[in-house]
């Protein structure tokens, strides 16, 4: 009898490990399978972003002869921008505003005082709130302030849309502009209007610090 129970008990352990050590290589499996699909799903995701940065600089090659600039982190008009603003109406304003409006306007109000600067501004209004939405003699001011010698088209390099600090309420959607030069950058909200119908500036470009 003692010898048929030990028997059991051999038999017994024998049959319990063969099943931990099953466990064991199945829960090992399942690990390897989810560290396999993580790396793929991060390829993928490392795929997704080299070709949205090569279709920003590609779209950006491609427009700046229609007269259109594509800032890097254009596609967040796509996902975030609800309003009624054709994408091509925007690129246009921005190109106008980098390769006309901001060398014009250095060159008219290079060396001029505050109060020349402000009634440049009084005298242009109508086009200066057309171009860049800027309503405001103070944020005029601050943006010929704002205007170095090296602020050239020569100089530029690209233009960025911020799109972490997006954000929109029942007028305007915005987020933040860096137009980026050789030797500076320069720091812009840009204000989308979210109706097309909007009284004001369907695009304001107002500048930062």
């Amino acid at each position: 009898m003692k010898k048929k129970k030990i028997r059991f008990l051999i038999l017994m352990i024998i049959i319990i490990n063969l099943i931990f050590m099953m466990l064991l290589a199945f829960v090992l499996q399942m690990s390897r399978n989810s560290n396999n699909e993580e790396k793929e799903s991060n390829n993928n995701s490392d795929t997704l972003v080299y070709k949205t940065v090569d279709l920003e600089k590609e779209v950006n090659n491609e427009f700046k002869n229609d007269k259109k600039i594509v800032p890097e982190g254009f596609t967040f008009l796509v996902r975030f921008y609800e309003g009624n603003l054709d994408d091509d109406y925007v690129f246009e304003k921005i190109y106008s505003f980098i390769y006309e409006f901001i060398p014009t306007l250095q060159e008219k109000t290079k060396n001029l005082t505050n109060e020349e600067i402000i009634k440049y501004y009084n005298d242009n209004s109508k086009e200066i709130i057309n171009i860049t939405g800027i309503e405001d003699k103070n944020d005029f001011l601050e943006l010929v302030k704002s205007l170095g010698d090296n602020n050239t088209i020569e100089n530029y390099n690209k233009c960025v849309f911020d799109t972490e600090s997006f954000d929109s309420d029942e007028y305007y959607s915005k987020c933040k502009l860096d137009i980026i030069y050789n030797d500076e950058v320069l720091h812009f909200l840009i204000y989308l209007a979210n109706n097309k119908d909007i009284t004001q500036p369907n695009i304001k470009i107002i500048p930062i610090q």
